[in-house]
This record gives C-alpha cells, sequence and structure tokens, in this order.
C-alpha cells in the first residue's frame, strides 16, 4: 500500500511539473509570436513601400509625431540621451520622425528636448513613407537591420523595453 501512494504521488508530481513546463512554453511562444507578427509586418511594410535601408546601417529608430503621447515623449528622450549614436558623423544608426502634423511644432518639441536634428543622421519623412500601417504605428520603432535588411523590429509602449534593449545594443551591451 505504501509503495502504491508513493507511485500515485511521483505521477501527480510528474503530472505537474509537465502543466508548469507546458504553461510555460505557451506563454514564451505568446511573446515570440507578437515580436515575430511586428516584425514580419514592417518588413512586409517596407518592401510594399520601398523603403530602403542602406547597407551600413544596423538600426533605425522611427519616432511618429502623433500617437501614444508618453511613448512618443520617451522615444524623443531617448534620441536626445543618445544624440550622440544617431550624430550625422556615423553611418550605422538613423533616426526617422514620421506622421508629422507640423514642421513648427516638431521644431518645438525637439527644442524642448535639447535635440537638434540639423546634427543628426536624421529624416524628417513629411510623406509617411516610413510610418508602418499597422496597429503599433503609434508607438516608436526600433528596426534592427543587417545588410539593409530588417531584422527584427520592436515598438516601444508601456508594456515593452524596446528603447531599453535598444540602448543596450547601441552601448555595446545587446545583440
Amino acid at each position: 500500500m505504501v509503495d502504491y501512494l508513493r507511485v500515485k504521488f511521483h505521477i501527480v508530481e510528474i503530472a505537474e511539473t509537465c502543466l508548469f513546463l507546458l504553461v510555460v512554453c505557451f506563454s514564451l511562444s505568446g511573446c515570440a509570436n507578437k515580436e515575430d507578427e511586428v516584425t514580419e509586418y514592417a518588413r512586409q511594410y517596407f518592401e510594399e513601400e520601398n523603403v530602403t535601408f542602406a547597407p551600413s546601417l544596423k538600426s533605425c529608430l522611427i519616432i511618429p509625431g502623433g500617437g501614444c503621447s508618453g511613448c512618443i515623449a520617451s522615444g524623443l528622450s531617448f534620441l536626445r540621451d543618445n544624440q550622440e549614436s544617431f550624430s550625422i558623423r556615423q553611418s550605422e544608426n538613423m533616426v526617422v520622425l514620421t506622421n508629422i502634423v507640423s514642421r513648427k511644432l516638431l521644431r518645438r518639441n525637439l527644442e524642448a528636448k535639447s535635440i537638434n536634428a540639423s546634427k543628426l543622421n536624421a529624416v524628417v519623412d513629411t510623406g509617411n513613407v516610413y510610418m508602418v500601417d499597422f496597429r503599433y504605428n503609434d508607438y516608436p520603432l526600433v528596426v534592427y537591420l543587417e545588410n539593409g535588411s530588417v531584422v527584427r523590429v520592436e515598438y516601444q509602449s508601456a508594456e515593452t523595453k524596446a528603447l531599453r534593449n535598444y540602448g543596450e545594443f547601441l552601448h555595446g551591451r545587446g545583440e
């Protein structure tokens, strides 16, 4: 009888462990699928719109002028704190300011954050060519590139850490 209870106890332990691992796997694959979805949609959009990136570029930060105001403010603060990484003197990183409501408002927003766009490897996208047309276009996007091709895209929202990851990438601690 004691052996029977031990075996039954081990079976329950194994079942609980399997259930736990199954939940973890589904949770992780759910996150990966969302990231993959964002990357694939952006890649497809850029291809359809004939948006190309120079082979020397390793990354592109796309900041919309409208959308999630807190997220956009975070994107501009990130740009201010990392201006050297986007300097016009380098060719590995660029910033795109898109969905511009008004050039005057854009200039005021940049000045308020102490950002001098003329000293940056930057594109002011008045034609909204870089504004990826999907549900994440209200958020800053970080596009990771290799030989001009999109490798991965992350968006910055209150729930994501795209800009933190990007900072690590820019300063050699990521990727």
